[in-house]
């Protein structure tokens, strides 16, 4: 009789690539982070979503798709005051010249732009990977997505804490294309 080779989890099906993405969503986010916005993340190993801390009403929600030789998206949760700093910082303001509603969405909206990019450059996947737009909106937080929770394809969430303490969770969602 053979053993059993059938995949016990998804993660396996897919040949172990939830943590390989996770790393590189880590990776890709942390510097963007610092190099667009002079914001430092780490990774809040002890935190999930739901302890993340957000501690604000008001959270910023995007979502940027892909598709090719992966489907799927990425997605950024933060508290709309780290999104008005995101935004200060990368447009060269000051965060009290920063309007909450489109400053915030655009400059959060380009920052998981370029998060994406870097990040389907560090995965390798074999062929094309296309990216499409960003959509970002100001949402109340008990209405924001958890992320990283999808019951097909593999995902992961990664929490983090910004040099001033407050949280961002990253996730990613991918299927077989």
């Amino acid at each position: 009789m053979q053993p059993n080779t059938e995949p016990h989890n998804i993660d396996q099906l897919y040949g172990g690539c939830t943590e390989r993405y996770r790393q590189a969503l880590t990776d890709a986010a942390q510097q963007v982070f610092a190099d667009m916005a002079f914001i430092f993340l780490d990774e809040d190993y002890a935190a999930n979503e739901d302890a993340a801390g957000f501690g604000s009403d008001e959270v910023v929600y995007g979502k940027l798709p892909f598709h090719g030789a992966r489907n799927g998206f990425i997605e950024i949760k933060l508290p709309q005051t780290v999104a008005i700093e995101v935004a200060a910082n990368i447009l060269g303001l000051d965060a009290c010249d920063v309007t909450p509603g489109q400053n915030c969405s655009d400059a959060t909206g380009e920052l998981l732009n370029v998060v994406t990019g870097l990040w389907i450059n560090k995965i390798k996947e074999s062929g094309f990977i296309n990216m499409g737009t960003p959509d970002v909106v100001g949402i109340p937080e008990n209405q924001a997505p958890v992320l990283g929770n999808t019951d097909n394809g593999y995902s992961a969430a990664v929490c983090f804490k910004t040099d001033m303490g407050d949280p961002v969770v990253m996730g990613f969602h991918v299927v077989a294309a």
